[in-house]
C-alpha cells in the first residue's frame, strides 16, 4: 500500500463502522437502497439476478451502465469488481477495487480490495491491505466475514496430521503387506509446504520412496497401536515473478514423458486436441492461463461424484463437463499436455474449513514450467498462486483413478491405503484413524 492509499484506507476504516455495511448486505440480497432512483431499479434488479445465477459478464455490463449513467454507489462499484474478479479479469478488478475505495471509502470498499488482490494471486499487496485492516479490526462491522474469509487465504497455517496405525484393523485390509505397512508422508520438495513428523509405539520406521513419493515403513511393535504425528506449515505461494515464457525445446527430458498420454488421460483423442488449439496461444504462460480459466469456468466441481459412477479418464471428464476433484483435474491435466506442458496429478488433504475443520482427501494439478519447476494449481486459484487454505500435498501421481482400476501400481497402493484406512466424509475424524487439527496462524 502506498502513502495515500493507506490514508485513504484508515480514513475509510475509522469512520466507516457498522452502518456502512449495508452495500454489502444488499449486494448479497440482490436489493437497491433505500431511496435510488426508480429508473435504475430494474438494471439494479437485473444485475442482482444475472450475479444470482452466475452470469457474471451480464452482471458486469449493467453494472458498467449504471456507472456510465453516474451511480458511483459504493455497492455498485464493488459489484463491478466482484463480477469481474469472478470472470478472472483480475486486473480490472483490482483496479475497480482500488476506484471505488478512492470514491467511497468504507470498511466494505477495502474489504473488496482486499478479495481482489487475493483472488488475483497477489498475496504480497492481499497481506499489506489485510495487515492494515487487522490493526483497525473495530470498523470492520458486517464486512468482517470477507475479511476473514480474505485472511484464510494469505495466513500462514501450521497444521497436525495424526495418525493412528492399528495393526488389528491393518491385518483385515488384503491389498496391504502383512506386518509392515506405508505411510504416505507430505510432500518435501513444495516450496509453500514444510513438514515434520514423529512416531510413537512402533517397533521400528524407515522411510522409502515409492514412484519418486516419500512413505514411511512402520513396522508395528505386536499388536500394540503406532502414531505418525505429522506437522505442516503452509505458506502462501505466488511464482507469478519466477515465470517466464518458455518453448517446447526448453522442456527437459526428465519431465517430457509428462507431456505424453498416460492411462486416462488420452491427449491424442479429438475431443481433446480440438479443445486443446482452441486454447493454445502463441505464448506458453498464456496457454497455462487460458486452459486453467477454461477449467475453473467449464470444468464444475461435483461433490456428489465418485470414481465409480463418473469415472472415464479425461475425455468422459471434458465432455460430462462435471466430476469430483479427480475429473476436474485429469481435465486441466490433459489439455496442459496436449498443448505440451508437462502436468500431473498431486494427491493430499484439502477443504479444511477452520481451525477445527474436517479434512478430505483431494486431488490437484500440477505443471512444469522451465526455470519455475513443478507449479501447483487447484481449480478455485489464479493460476501461479498457491493459497495456505487447503491442499496438504502427500503423494504425486501421472494418471487419474477415477476410473476404477487406473492410475500407477505404486501410487494407487498409496491411494488404497489413504482410501480404506483413513477414508472421506463420515469416517474421518469420527473413526479415530487420523486426526487433523489447526495449531497457528500468522498473518
Amino acid at each position: 500500500m502506498d502513502e495515500r492509499s493507506t490514508k485513504v484506507a484508515r480514513r475509510d476504516l475509522l469512520r466507516s463502522g457498522i452502518g456502512l455495511a449495508s452495500g454489502a448486505a444488499f449486494l448479497l440480497a440482490g436489493r437497491p437502497l433505500m431511496g435510488q432512483a426508480a429508473s435504475d431499479q430494474a438494471l439494479i434488479d437485473r444485475a442482482f439476478q444475472a450475479q444470482a445465477s452466475q452470469d457474471y459478464a451480464t452482471a458486469e455490463t449493467i453494472f458498467r451502465r449504471l456507472l456510465r449513467a453516474g451511480r458511483t454507489d459504493e455497492f455498485i462499484m464493488r459489484g463491478l469488481a466482484w463480477n469481474l474478479s469472478r470472470q478472472w479479469k483480475h486486473a480490472e478488478a483490482i483496479a475497480a477495487s482500488l476506484d471505488n475505495n478512492r470514491r467511497n471509502p468504507c470498511a466494505w470498499s477495502v474489504a473488496q480490495v482486499c478479495e481482489a488482490y487475493v483472488n488475483a494471486g497477489d498475496y504480497e499487496n492481499g497481506a499489506k491491505w489485510l495487515r492494515f485492516a487487522k490493526q483497525n479490526e473495530t470498523a470492520w462491522g458486517d464486512a468482517r466475514p470477507a475479511f476473514e474469509s480474505a485472511i484464510e487465504v494469505v495466513a500462514a497455517k501450521t497444521f497436525v496430521v495424526e495418525y493412528t496405525l492399528d495393526p488389528a484393523v491393518l491385518a483385515n485390509i488384503a491389498f496391504l503387506p502383512k506386518g509392515d505397512f506405508l505411510c504416505p508422508l507430505p510432500i518435501p520438495d513444495l516450496p509453500y509446504q514444510t513438514s515434520s513428523y514423529e512416531v510413537e509405539g512402533a517397533l521400528s520406521t524407515r522411510e522409502e520412496t515409492r514412484a519418486g513419493n516419500l512413505c514411511l515403513r512402520v513396522t508395528p511393535d505386536g499388536g500394540r497401536r503406532a502414531t505418525v504425528r505429522c506437522t505442516v506449515r503452509l505458506k502462501p505461494m505466488s511464482y507469478r515473478s519466477r515465470v517466464r515464457d518458455f518453448s517446447l525445446t526448453d522442456i527437459p527430458s526428465s519431465v517430457a514423458p509428462l507431456a505424453r498420454s498416460t492411462r486416462n488421460v488420452e491427449i491424442e483423442h479429438p475431443t481433446v486436441k480440438a479443445l486443446a488449439a482452441e486454447l493454445k496461444a502463441t505464448s506458453a504462460i498464456t496457454t497455462i492461463e487460458n486452459i486453467c480459466a477454461w477449467d475453473h469456468s467449464n470444468l464444475k466441481f461435483d461433490p456428489r461424484a465418485d470414481g465409480a459412477t463418473l469415472g472415464g479418464g479425461s475425455v468422459a471428464a471434458l465432455k460430462r463437463k462435471t466430476g469430483h476433484c479427480e475429473g476436474v483435474t485429469s481435465g486441466a491435466v490433459a489439455l496442459l499436455r496436449a498443448c505440451g506442458v508437462p502436468a500431473r496429478f498431486v494427491r493430499g488433504y484439502g477443504a479444511v474449513a477452520g481451525a477445527s475443520g474436517t479434512p478430505t482427501m483431494h486431488t490437484w494439478t500440477e505443471f512444469y514450467v522451465p526455470g519455475a519447476g513443478w507449479i501447483q494449481w487447484d481449480g478455485e486459484n489464479a493460476p501461479f498462486a498457491v493459497p495456505a487454505k487447503i491442499c496438504i500435498g502427500c503423494f504425486r501421481y501421472t494418471s487419474p483413478y477415477a476410473a476404477p482400476g487406473s492410475g500407477d501400481a505404486e501410487t494407487r497402493d498409496l491411494w488404497n491405503f489413504e482410501a480404506v484406512l483413513f477414508p472421506p466424509g463420515t469416517a474421518v475424524g469420527r473413526s479415530g484413524n487420523v486426526r487433523f487439527r489447526r495449531v497457528s496462524m500468522e498473518l
